[in-house]
């Protein structure tokens, strides 16, 4: 991953791709099926990320 890319993850499950895609200074597009992932990996990211990150949730 790259500085400044977009970062497009359809599973995004455990959001491992996500904290890894914020703290390299790229943007993320996720999503996925279950609420409960969603919600699991808000509060991942909101703990472990190291930037200020805007999550919308659709559900």
């Amino acid at each position: 991953m790259f500085e400044n890319e977009i970062m497009f993850d359809p599973f995004m499950g455990a959001g491992t791709n996500a904290i890894a895609t914020l703290r390299s200074n790229s943007r993320l597009v996720c999503y996925d099926i279950s609420k409960e992932h969603c919600q699991f990996t808000r509060k991942r990211i909101r703990k472990e990320s190291r930037v200020n990150v805007n999550l919308n949730s659709f559900h």
